[in-house]
C-alpha cells in the first residue's frame, strides 16, 4: 500500500507540473500576441502618418510652385500651366486640414489657457441688431432684459453712384446799364479740374493700385460690375495727372527724406532719377 501511494503522489506531482507549464506557455503566447497585436498598430499609425506627411510635402511643393511662377513668372494673370496647380484656396485648406490631423495624432501635451479674444476695435461704427421675443414668449414675465451674445464684423461692399452737381443760380434785376446780373453758388474745388471721376474714386483708384496692387484692366472690370464703365486709358490719365500736379509735393518731401537715408532698397526693374 506504501509504495501504490508514492506512485499516485509521483503522478500528481507530474500532472500538477504539466499544468503550471502549460498555464505559463499559454500566458507566454497571450503575451506575444497582445505584442504582435501592438506593433501591427504602430506600423498601421506610423504608415497613416508617412502618408499624411507625404501628402503635406507634395501640398508644400505645389504651393512653392505656385509662389515662384507668381514671383517670377510674366505679369499676366493667365500662366500657361495654370490648370496644373491646387486653386490657392483649396490649397491653404488642405494644408490647414492636415496640420489639424497631425496635431490630433501626436502625444497631447497639457491643455494651455486659451486667450480671450479683446473683441473688434472700438473705433469701428457698431450696428445693434435686437433679438426679440414674440409678445407670446414674454407674455407673464416680470421683465425683460437684453444681452450681447455675439459680434460679427460686417462690410459694405463697394457701390457706385453719380454725383449731380446743380448750382443754383440768382437772378438780380436789370441795372441802369440794361444788364441783368446773375449770381452763381461757388464750385467745389477738383484736383483735376473738369474730370469724371469723384475725389473719392480717384482714392481709390490710388489705393487699389498702388497699395493693393491691382492692375487697372482688373479695376475696370471691378468698376463695370458695379454699373460703371471707366477704361483704363481714363484711368491711367488720372493717375498721371496726378502724380504730375497733385502729388508732386508729397513726391518731393518723399524724395528728401529718401535721399537722407544710407541705403534705399527698390524693386523695379527701371527707376528714374528725377531727383534735383
Amino acid at each position: 500500500m506504501a509504495g501504490m501511494t508514492e506512485t499516485s503522489d509521483l503522478f500528481q506531482t507530474i500532472d500538477s507540473d504539466d499544468t503550471n507549464d502549460a498555464l505559463a506557455l499559454l500566458q507566454l503566447l497571450a503575451q506575444k500576441d497582445q505584442q504582435l497585436s501592438d506593433h501591427q498598430h504602430t506600423i498601421q499609425s506610423q504608415s497613416k502618418q508617412l502618408q499624411a506627411q507625404a501628402k503635406l510635402i507634395q501640398l508644400l511643393e505645389e504651393k512653392l510652385r505656385l509662389a515662384q511662377l507668381k514671383r517670377f513668372a510674366a505679369s499676366s494673370e493667365k500662366m500657361p500651366c495654370q490648370i496644373d496647380f491646387f486653386d490657392e484656396a483649396e490649397l491653404e485648406v488642405s494644408l490647414s486640414d492636415l496640420e489639424d490631423a497631425e496635431s490630433n495624432e501626436a502625444p497631447k501635451a497639457a491643455p494651455r489657457k486659451r486667450k480671450k479674444r479683446d473683441g473688434f476695435s472700438e473705433d469701428l461704427p457698431r450696428v445693434r441688431i435686437d433679438l426679440s421675443l414674440s409678445d407670446d414668449e414674454k407674455a407673464g414675465a416680470e421683465r425683460t432684459y437684453f444681452s450681447k451674445v455675439k459680434e460679427e464684423l460686417d462690410i459694405i461692399p463697394a457701390q457706385a453712384r453719380v454725383l449731380e452737381y446743380w448750382q443754383e443760380k440768382a437772378v438780380f434785376p436789370e441795372t441802369e446799364e440794361g444788364y441783368q446780373p446773375i449770381k452763381a453758388a461757388e464750385r467745389p474745388v477738383h484736383p483735376l479740374g473738369k474730370c469724371l471721376a469723384s475725389i473719392a474714386l480717384l482714392a481709390f483708384i490710388l489705393v487699389s493700385k498702388y497699395a493693393d496692387a491691382i492692375p487697372l484692366y482688373r479695376l475696370e472690370g471691378i468698376l463695370q460690375r458695379y454699373g460703371a464703365r471707366i477704361s483704363r486709358t481714363s484711368m491711367a490719365h488720372w493717375m498721371i495727372r496726378l502724380g504730375d500736379d497733385v502729388l508732386q509735393p508729397l513726391i518731393e518731401v518723399l524724395s528728401r527724406h529718401q535721399i537722407k537715408a544710407d541705403y534705399l532698397q527698390a524693386d523695379a526693374p527701371f527707376v528714374r532719377n528725377e531727383w534735383t
